[in-house]
Formats: C-alpha cells, sequence, structure tokens
C-alpha cells in the first residue's frame, strides 16, 4: 500500500488510518485492555465498545460548546456511526467533528501501523483501497423542500481574542469577544443550520499568544474557539512557527479537527493531519452532510523549515484538496467547503527554485477540482467575495475584523440535496459590545499576558522611530540589526521594519515596545553568502520599488511586495537607484571600502524565516548556514536593552546605505505614511573647513630643507592665509580646526608652558582642538590650566576616567558650533549646525609619561564614532566633522594607520576627518570619509568644502593643502606682533649659537647620527655605563650652519629629566629587543654594539651585544644605563624600565644635558660614525661586521 499513493489515499480518506491523521490511535490495545475511555463533543468521557482487536468510539449526542444555554440548540447533530456498519466504520468516522487527542506519530510507525490496520480492516470486511458504498436506504416519496444553512468563518486571527492591543494598552473595535455577539446573532436566526470554521494562523500574532505558546496548561486560543463551538480549522502557516510539538500539544486540547490535505508525513504518503471531516445538520428537510476540507499553504516548507524539514512534506493545494474533495464525494457529502489557508494566486517564492507548489493556488482550486461549492480562505490579509468557475471564494478580514456569512440555500429533490444559491456577507463587530464570557474565561490569561509585556526592559533618552525606516538609514533599525550582529558574530545583518509607527519611547522602554518593533517569534541564524549572493540579495529587497526612470512615474511603491520583505542591510555600504530597472537597481555596494566582488564571502545574521528563503529569496536559501542561535530575535533586542540598562542612538547608529535619488524616496515615503511633515528636500548648505595639525608650538617660521631652506609657516602667516581664505569663502561660512598636539615644541611655546600657542590660537580663531598626546608632556595641572584659557574646546570622545563611562570633567567630547550664512544679494540669513567630535591616539599612555595619564582610559575611537556621530545627528547638525589625533600613512599600495582602521571599522562615520599626529600629509576617501592631514608645524593647512544638497545628500572635496610660504601672504599683523613679543622677552637666549654643522644631519635611516650623539650627550652626563634613546624624542633635523639654543630646543623639546636605571644583562637585553621589534629599530644607544635579525620574529632578534669595553654582555651582568623619565616610565612599551631594581633621579634635564655635551665638542661638530645597530642575517650579513 506504501507503492501505490492513489491507493493509500483511498484509505486515509476513508477515514482508515486515524493515527496518520493525526486522530486517536484506536488500534490493537494491549491485551486485557480492549477498552479505553474516549471524550465525546463536551469533553467528558464515553462508553467504549470493542470489535476485535479495534476500539471505536460511541459519540453522545453532542452539546454546544459554549456555557450559555442560548447556544445548546445551534449545533446541528452529526450523525453517529453504528458498530453494526461497516461502511460506517470505514468511510463516516470523521462525521464527528470532535475527536480525542492522540500522540504524534512519527514516520517511521505509520507503516506498521498501517499493516496492522489492514489485518483488522479483512476481519471487519472494510475495504483497505476503497470505501464501502453507503448503506441503502427505503425509497422516499418525492418532494421539495428548501433549507438554510449558514457558513460562518473567519481567518488569521492571529491571537486576537480579547479587543486589547497589549503594545499600545489601548482596547481595539475587534478580536474574537467582539465578533461573538455576531456569530450568537447568526446562530439565534438559524438554529441548528450554522457551521463555523477558521481559514488558519489563529495561534501567533499577539503578546498573549507568544506568552500561552509553550505554557503549561490550556492554550487561551484554543479555549476560546472551544468555546465558541468551532467545527473546524485549516491549519495555517503560523501554526508551525513553535515547532511540531507545541502545535500537537495545542491540538489536543481542541474539541474540534485541525485540517490539512496537502500534509503527509516525510517518507510516506499518509496524512500528517485530517484532510477532510464530515459535519451532519439535521435541516428541516433531512439530515444534510457537510464536507469540510482543509489545505495549507506549502510555503510552510521555506518559512518553518528548521520545524519541519525531514518530518512533514507540503504537496500541492490543488492536487491535496482534489484528494479529499473525491474522497467526500464518495463518502456521501451533499455539500463540499474547501477551508484553505492560501491565496488566490501566485507566490511570494519562486516555485521552480524551491521545487514547491504554488503558495496561493484557491483559485486553480476552483477551476480544476470539481464537486466544490464553497471555498473560505485565508493568509493574504485581505478582505474578498467572489466567484471562480461557479464555486464561491470568500475571505474575512484578518484579526477577527470581520466574520464571513455565506448563506447557502438548499433544496431537496428525490432524495437529494442541490444548491440553489450562495451569498457572501460579511458581519463586522461591534464596538459597544463583548462576549463577557469569554472575556471571563480568558482573564487569567490576559493578566499574565499584560504583567509580561509591561515589565520594563531599560530606558532611552530619545524617541527612536521607524516612521522613514523604509526610505533611509534609522537608528531604531540599526539598533535590530546591530544586535544581531553583536550575538551572532557575523560581519553583516539583515532585517526588516516590520511596522513603519513602531517606536522605541523616550523613557522607560516595556516589553510591549519590542513586540511593535518586531511582532513575529523569529530566531536568529547565520549564513555565508558570496557577494553576488549578496547584491542578488539587495536586488531582491530592491523589489519593494517600482522603477521610476524619469521621475514621472504615477508610483512609487510596489504594492505586489509587503513592507516585511523589504530588508535594510548592516555592515556594508549600498547604494539603490530607483530610477534603474528591476536587476539593476544596486550602484554601490562596499565593504568596508572596498568594492564587493562577486566570489567575496560573508556571514550574514538575519531571522529564520528569511534565512530559509521566507519572502522569495532564495538565494539565502541556498546559502550554507553557519550558525543557528534557537532564540528569539525579540528576546535578543531585550536582553541588549536590559544589559546596557540605557540605550542611545549613538551606540547603534551608522548611516550605511541610502535610495537615490532623494526625491524618488521622498515620495515613496509619501505612499507608504502619507504626506511628509517636511520638505522633501532642504535647502543646499555649504561649509568650509580650514585645519591644521601637530603645531608645536611653531608660533615663528621655520627653514625647512623640503622647501629649499624658504620661510615657512609660523602663527602671523598662517593668520594671513587663513585671512585670505576667509574672504574667499564670501558668504560660506569657514570653520577652523586643529587636530592636536598644538603647544609643545618649541622655545618660545615651551618656556611659557604652552600660554603663547593658546593665546596664538584664540586670536586665530580655532573652533576645537583634538587632545594630542604631548599635550600632557607638563602633566594634568598645567595642561587644566591652558584649557581654562583657551576660547575653544580641547575634545576626544574615546578618553574616559578610569572605571567609569564619563570623561574627566575638564575634557569635552564633542560639540556643536552653530555658524551664521548670510547672503548679502538676498539679506536673508541662515545657520549651519556643526557637530564635531575628537579622538586622541590609543598610543598616549605609550607615547607620553606614563604618570601624567594614570587614571584615564583612551579607548577604542571606532567605537567613539559609533556613539558621537549618530547623537550629533540626531541633535540636528547638517555637517559632522571629527578631529582626530590618529593618524596613519598613504602610499601606492593604499592608506594605513590607527586613523584609517578607525574609519573602516566605524558603523557610523563623520563627514570629515581632521587627522594628526603621524606628520603626514595626504587626502583619502576611506569608505566615503574624507581624511585629510596637513604634514606638521603649520607648513601646511587643508581647506575642505561640504555641501549638504539634500536630506541625505553630503559631498566633500578638497579644495587645497598648500605650503605656508611666509612671502606669498601678508601676515596677520595682531599675530605677528604677538609672537614678536614673546620672542623679545627671550630672544637673547634662543638666539645664542650653541654649535655648528657643516652638512645636515637627519634622522634617515635606521640609525643615525643625530640618534648617536643624543645617546652619547645623556652617557657623559651622568656618567652611564650605557645610554638609550627612544628616536620620538628626536623631533627635527639640523643644519647645515649655526645650531642656535631655539634649533636644540625643537630638537628635544620634551624637558625629559634623565634616569639612571640598574639593570642586569637579561633585563638590558630585553630592553633592546624591545626597541627593535618593529619593522625599524625604535632606538639609539651608546655604550653598547648590538647585532640583530630584523627577519627574526619579534622578542628573537638580538644575536649579540657587546659593551663599550668590547667584553659579550652577560646575562648576569649588572650595568647602570640612562635613558630620561618618559622610558623609565615605561613609555614606548618599554616596560622592563619601569620595573628596574633601582633607580636614580639625576636632576639633568636631558636638552641641557646635550647643550654641555656639544659646548664640549669642536666645531663643527664631528659627526659619530660608528655603527652601533648592526643587521645581520641573509640579506643584511657584512663581512666585516659580524659580532
Amino acid at each position: 500500500m506504501g507503492d501505490d499513493p492513489h491507493a493509500e489515499a483511498a484509505t486515509i480518506y476513508a477515514g482508515v488510518n486515524r493515527t496518520a491523521h493525526g486522530l486517536p490511535d484506536p488500534p490493537l490495545t494491549p491485551p486485557g485492555q480492549h477498552e479505553r475511555p474516549h471524550h465525546g463533543a463536551d469533553g467528558r468521557p464515553t462508553r467504549t465498545e470493542s470489535v476485535g482487536r479495534h476500539a471505536v468510539a460511541r459519540l453522545r449526542p453532542r452539546r454546544a460548546h459554549r456555557p450559555e444555554p442560548r447556544r445548546h440548540e445551534d449545533r446541528g447533530g452529526a450523525r453517529l456511526p453504528s458498530v453494526n456498519d461497516p461502511a460506517d466504520i470505514g468511510c463516516h468516522r470523521q462525521a464527528a467533528t470532535v475527536y480525542p487527542a492522540s500522540r504524534w506519530a512519527f514516520p517511521e510507525r505509520f507503516s506498521a501501523m498501517n499493516r496492522r490496520f489492514a489485518r483488522v480492516a479483512a476481519v471487519m470486511g472494510i475495504a483497505v483501497t476503497g470505501c464501502a458504498p453507503p448503506p441503502t436506504r427505503a425509497p422516499q416519496p418525492f418532494a421539495a423542500a428548501t433549507d438554510t444553512l449558514v457558513l460562518l468563518a473567519t481567518t488569521d486571527v492571529h491571537g486576537w481574542l480579547l479587543p486589547t492591543d497589549y503594545v499600545t494598552g489601548r482596547s481595539v473595535p475587534f478580536g474574537l469577544a467582539r465578533l461573538a455577539p455576531a456569530i450568537d446573532s447568526v446562530r439565534r436566526r438559524h438554529p441548528g443550520a450554522t457551521l463555523l470554521v477558521d481559514a488558519g494562523d489563529f495561534l501567533q500574532g499577539t503578546p498573549l499568544a507568544y506568552v500561552h505558546a509553550r505554557a503549561p496548561g490550556l492554550h487561551p486560543v484554543v479555549a476560546a474557539m472551544n468555546a465558541l463551538g468551532y467545527d473546524a480549522a485549516a491549519l495555517g502557516n503560523h501554526e508551525f512557527n513553535y515547532g511540531l510539538e507545541v502545535l500537537e500539544r495545542t491540538r489536543r486540547q481542541a474539541r474540534f479537527p485541525w485540517l490539512s490535505a496537502n500534509i503527509v508525513r516525510a517518507g510516506t504518503n499518509a496524512p500528517a493531519f485530517l484532510p477532510y471531516v464530515l459535519v451532519e445538520r439535521r435541516l428541516r428537510g433531512g439530515l444534510v452532510r457537510v464536507a469540510l476540507v482543509g489545505a495549507t499553504t506549502p510555503g510552510v516548507a521555506i518559512w518553518d523549515r528548521d520545524h519541519v524539514r525531514g518530518r512533514l512534506v507540503f504537496r500541492s493545494v490543488v492536487e491535496g484538496v482534489e484528494r479529499a474533495v473525491t474522497a467526500a464525494r464518495s463518502a456521501g457529502a451533499d455539500l463540499v467547503v474547501v477551508i484553505a489557508h492560501s491565496g488566490l494566486e501566485g507566490s511570494s517564492y519562486d516555485t521552480t527554485q524551491f521545487r514547491l507548489p504554488a503558495e496561493n493556488a484557491v483559485r486553480e482550486v476552483a477551476r480544476r477540482v470539481p464537486g466544490i461549492d464553497v471555498v473560505v480562505f485565508g493568509h493574504t490579509h485581505r478582505e474578498f467575495a467572489g466567484d471562480e468557475a461557479g464555486v464561491l471564494l470568500v475571505q474575512p478580514r484578518n484579526w477577527a475584523q470581520s466574520l464571513a456569512a455565506v448563506t447557502l440555500v438548499l433544496e431537496r429533490r428525490a432524495g437529494r440535496w442541490q444548491l440553489q444559491s450562495r451569498r457572501a456577507d460579511f458581519l463586522r463587530p461591534d464596538p459597544a459590545r463583548v462576549d463577557t464570557a469569554l472575556v471571563r474565561l480568558l482573564a487569567t490569561a490576559d493578566a499574565r499576558t499584560r504583567a509580561f509585556v509591561n515589565q520594563p526592559l531599560g530606558w532611552s533618552p530619545v524617541e527612536w522611530s521607524a516612521r522613514t525606516a523604509r526610505v533611509e538609514d534609522t537608528p531604531l533599525l540599526d539598533f535590530l540589526n546591530e544586535v544581531q550582529r553583536r550575538v551572532s558574530g557575523a560581519q553583516l545583518a539583515a532585517s526588516a521594519a516590520f511596522s513603519l509607527t513602531a517606536r522605541l519611547p523616550a523613557g522607560t522602554i516595556r516589553m510591549a515596545d519590542l513586540f511593535a518593533l518586531y511582532p513575529y517569534d523569529n530566531t536568529l541564524r547565520v549564513v555565508r553568502v558570496s557577494g553576488a549572493q549578496l547584491r542578488a540579495y539587495l536586488e531582491k529587497t530592491a523589489e519593494y520599488f517600482l522603477p521610476c526612470p524619469d521621475g514621472s512615474c504615477p508610483r512609487i511603491v510596489n504594492p505586489a511586495v509587503p513592507g516585511y520583505n523589504y530588508d535594510v542591510l548592516a555592515g556594508v555600504d549600498y547604494t539603490l537607484d530607483l530610477r534603474r530597472p528591476v536587476g539593476r537597481r544596486v550602484v554601490e555596494l562596499r565593504y568596508r571600502g572596498r568594492p564587493v566582488q562577486p566570489t567575496d564571502t560573508f556571514t550574514l545574521a538575519l531571522n529564520n524565516y528569511r534565512a530559509n528563503g521566507g519572502g522569495g529569496y532564495a538565494m539565502l536559501a541556498e546559502a550554507p548556514v553557519v550558525r543557528r542561535i534557537d532564540r528569539e530575535v525579540r528576546k535578543l533586542l531585550a536582553e541588549e536593552i536590559v544589559r546596557r540598562g540605557t540605550i542611545r542612538p549613538e551606540a547603534y547608529f551608522r548611516r550605511n546605505w541610502r535610495l537615490v535619488p532623494p526625491e524618488l524616496a521622498a515620495r515613496a515615503l509619501e505612499e507608504m505614511v502619507g504626506p511628509v511633515p517636511v520638505a522633501r528636500a532642504r535647502k543646499e548648505k555649504r561649509l568650509r573647513v580650514w585645519a591644521i595639525n601637530d603645531f608645536h608650538g611653531n608660533l615663528e617660521p621655520l627653514r625647512p630643507r623640503w622647501a629649499d631652506s624658504a620661510r615657512v609657516g609660523g602663527i602671523a602667516a598662517l593668520g594671513g592665509y587663513l585671512a585670505q581664505e576667509r574672504a574667499a569663502a564670501g558668504a560660506v561660512p569657514l570653520l577652523v580646526l586643529d587636530a592636536g598636539d598644538v603647544m609643545q615644541g618649541t622655545a618660545l611655546s615651551n618656556l611659557t608652558w604652552g600660554q603663547a600657542t593658546v593665546a596664538a590660537y584664540n586670536r586665530l580663531g580655532i573652533a576645537a582642538a583634538a587632545l594630542g598626546n604631548h599635550e600632557f608632556d607638563w602633566g594634568l595641572d598645567t595642561l587644566r590650566t591652558r584649557i581654562a584659557e583657551a576660547r575653544f574646546p580641547w575634545l576626544a570622545a574615546n578618553v574616559s576616567v578610569a572605571g567609569a563611562d564619563t570623561a574627566p570633567s575638564w575634557l569635552r567630547r564633542a560639540v556643536t558650533v552653530t555658524l551664521p550664512a548670510c547672503r548679502p544679494e538676498t539679506s536673508t540669513c541662515d545657520t549651519i549646525r556643526v557637530g564635531i567630535v575628537g579622538l586622541a591616539t590609543t598610543s598616549t599612555p605609550r607615547t607620553t609619561r606614563p604618570s601624567h595619564v594614570r587614571g584615564l582610559v583612551f579607548s577604542d575611537p571606532a567605537t567613539a564614532l559609533d556613539r558621537w556621530v549618530p547623537s550629533l545627528r540626531a541633535a540636528g547638525a547638517d555637517f559632522v566633522v571629527a578631529v582626530a589625533h590618529a593618524g596613519g600613512r598613504c602610499d601606492a599600495r593604499g592608506c594605513e594607520g590607527e586613523i584609517f582602521d578607525a574609519i573602516r571599522r566605524a558603523r557610523a562615520r563623520p563627514d570629515l576627518v581632521i587627522s594628526g599626529h603621524t606628520h603626514t600629509v595626504f587626502a583619502a576617501d576611506v569608505e566615503g570619509t574624507l581624511v585629510v592631514q596637513q604634514g606638521e608645524y603649520g607648513t601646511r593647512y587643508s581647506l575642505v568644502e561640504l555641501v549638504r544638497d539634500s536630506v541625505d545628500s553630503v559631498r566633500v572635496r578638497l579644495l587645497r593643502q598648500p605650503v605656508t610660504y611666509t612671502d606669498s601672504v601678508a601676515p596677520d599683523t595682531a599675530l605677528a606682533r604677538m609672537a614678536a613679543e614673546i620672542e623679545a622677552r627671550l630672544g637673547a637666549r634662543l638666539r645664542e649659537v650653541v654649535t655648528e654643522v657643516d652638512r645636515p644631519w637627519t634622522r634617515q635611516g635606521d640609525e643615525y647620527a643625530l640618534g648617536r650623539l643624543i645617546a652619547d650627550a645623556q652617557r657623559a652626563a651622568v656618567d652611564a655605563e650605557a645610554a638609550i634613546m627612544n628616536n620620538g624624542g628626536i623631533r627635527i633635523d639640523l643644519g647645515p650652519g649655526p645650531v642656535t639654543y631655539a634649533d636644540l630646543y625643537r630638537l628635544q623639546p620634551f624637558q625629559n629629566t634623565l634616569v639612571v636605571l640598574t639593570l642586569s644583562g637579561a633585563e638590558l637585553r630585553r630592553a633592546l629587543e624591545l626597541g627593535l621589534r618593529g619593522a625599524r629599530p625604535n632606538l639609539h644607544v651608546s655604550g653598547l654594539r648590538v647585532w640583530y635579525d630584523p627577519a627574526a620574529p619579534p622578542g628573537q632578534r638580538v644575536r649579540a651585544v657587546r659593551r663599550g669595553n668590547g667584553r659579550p654582555l652577560a646575562d648576569d651582568d649588572t650595568l647602570r644605563v640612562v635613558v630620561n623619565d618618559f622610558l623609565a616610565e615605561g613609555g614606548d612599551g618599554f616596560d622592563v624600565f619601569a620595573q628596574a631594581r633601582r633607580r636614580e633621579v639625576t636632576g639633568w634635564v636631558d636638552l641641557d644635558a646635550l647643550i654641555a655635551y656639544l659646548r664640549r665638542q669642536p666645531r663643527p661638530l664631528p659627526m659619530p660614525q660608528d655603527r652601533r645597530l648592526v643587521p645581520v642575517g641573509a640579506r643584511s650579513r657584512s663581512i666585516d661586521e659580524t659580532p
């Protein structure tokens, strides 16, 4: 029988294989237990009789399920099977529409069960391949009688039992409790002549349904439907959302059958649920048998694949219904009503790719399957009534917003019922009435649900809205996606804006708010997609919009695509052009600034519905699953809020996608939510930014070699260039910014502890400066004093007090500057709001004296951007600029460094980044953000123009990065006078010539004479055996020509104190390894000669060390080694110095030690030529340099 599906189908539809139907398991009770209790329509046990080894239920006449007496007559009596009538036992057992629960039968049980029942059937005289004909009845006299039967139907109730919206807490004018009076009214008018059915999706959809899905006890949805006296229900796709075990446990509680003719158990042809039931009503003209045939959309195999794969097979709705209708007519049905959870036609998925029958097939059922009188259908949430091929099709509104009432006029002629007419009406719930008995029945469930949804989770300082989430990136969808990314570890994440009215409120966030944001009970999946699949995914989601090539199309939003099938992605930057044809809308697709290639691969976090291909996303169904996180997305969101306590948009928001052109996006928003309350496009706004970095107190001009010793820079020249740019900008506001390391570095600035430079910056009109690492060189007290004197803020969003997420009181993280933008030609003025966020290099604790930053934490700059950039935008900033004392370098291979890494990792990026710290010159586009750095010492500036020409479009371009030659500009006289006054006070000392050099002393190569000179000077000052000098403390090149006190101050500006450390040979070797661990050495030595292999692993590069006396360094040697106090505290990563067993603070300042040494040297100054750091290895070893 298992090899012949048609033969098996005949047996199944005859009601033979009850276990396969999901019915009780009567065959083969254990010996001595041939009688077992069954339950009747009222839920009480009935008497059982044994036929051989086959127990059959003798059901009492049925009573109404509701407690109200008025309904006791509403249900017509079903024709009861007789144990003396084999045909009744075989073919009409489904006539009783209430069945006791059975255990879930797994596929492996079916074949054995069928074999056992075949033996029983042979004893009983039942044909296993068909049904015995109905019993012969005595001839009836010819008569014609007209009767009315009313079919009542609901669909897609989705747990809306009570007239309460648990998300908003408000009363609603729908729900089963409001619809029940309408059901009562029809039943009173047609006593005993009504049927009540549901077309599926009743178990899932509201917080009440969710709370009780897995809770013990009677499910409130089933309790309500039992009380209302449903005759049958089709299985909807959402009945499978919680898994088969939950479905089966709930089904057992129902006093009405759950039907589906097109679901079979995997590996068999045995139906998993009853395909149909025969329900009888006694009308005036006699008994009428109505077959109720169920069907379920095959899309369940996609949407809940994880629950049903390998256990259930979803076949064609048309074929399943056709078999059931044929069997039902053969079983004596007078009328056939199909209850289908399937729409009219079409599919949200590609039937060929998924190898599944059509999702929506009701029209095809009506056209192809003879013998159907009415189809009640659901699934598409649209009220419908119409005729197709002589079959009445009807779909009531979802959420119990309407009740379909199909009036069937029957005439009985010659003992047969004929359908004379049918009419469909829709009854609306009365918003002023409610079924109080049903409300009382559900009171406990209602209270439990209210307690659940009203539980507080956390707090938000602002409201988050989904109103525009389908046309522009929003913090609310980014919150959802970023939580998915964090929990899963995926590179990308995707989700839909299920409702444009969803919001997280300002203030307390409750669980109810998350139900509005995420109404479905989906779980999380991580799949691996290729670049080609990712692009196909985005093209599919773009089908939510109709193409509009010339901008004049009548409609933008595609009415055939529901909003929940439009996804938004995070982790990748993309642009959808609505002017382009379907399949070619993705015009930009980048991951971390690099165009996505078809062969690239990414991990993508998304819900199980979409991961299974739900919504027609076949490219995702084909993607391998990397990780299954069987926890509901909504729970993950709740846990995130509880974990943080307070959530802020800036922690999640990063603008990574957009629709173009903006005017079509604005039109689409109007179609979705009504007229947009703001203008579709904002008036164009322009801003110019003038920026410098790493000024280091260079108030006076320099003569750098790269400028052929021409005078460059100085505060007066910078003021002159700035005045020129202000004049050229005209009505366009100009913002002046600095990227840090403002004060420390020259005698004029250092001898005033930076006061002179701060005063000059005040006069220059600096709007904000980043906090540089060298701002800390004189300690926090001096820094706080200089910040208090400044008329501009120093900014660092990634600096906080240790142990707290707060900035120190003297530091700001971000500011918003409002600039006037006046148009002389129109005598009108506007304002431009610029958000400025600061960043400090995370290397600060290593590149300034560690004790000066003790108690401060320098955290990830990308995280700071993600927090503050969205906050500034949300506060109304037209532009967002970052001033970052974090740098990098660019060459033909690309750009690398701390600031580039931060921008690439950030989810929220500013429009422009002013970079510093690495003293380089570049202008680079990184992930769509322009990053500029202007060299050093005021020798260059950058001028950048930003233009906002729409709500989501900012154009940024570098205008110039000129060298600030002093002879090309009229100096700012006030600044020139300020610099002159300082120089007059300090000039005599600064102009003093200390030595002279006859050639350039440059900082080129892995080791250079200038470094050897400084190390020798320090060792000589304190009579140490060795000296180590860090390269970062050697700031400029010298000569040729006289070397003044001012030059030497710029060479060694930090005023470090020399410290003598007592180290063992092993400790000294460890220090040398630390200085040689990078791509290039970061030290110079005196009193030592070191052989090292630059190709060896860091920490294993030192091959040999000889002391100044020529002896090899032994691990147990003890040496006095001089270093500056920056290194002595562990700066630049030299932690071994901080752990030295003995230290002596000498009182020598490094600059004084150098000057004293130089005064003892001849002129011109001889250049130390001895090589002290000797690279060895296959490519670097030389014969005379071996240790």
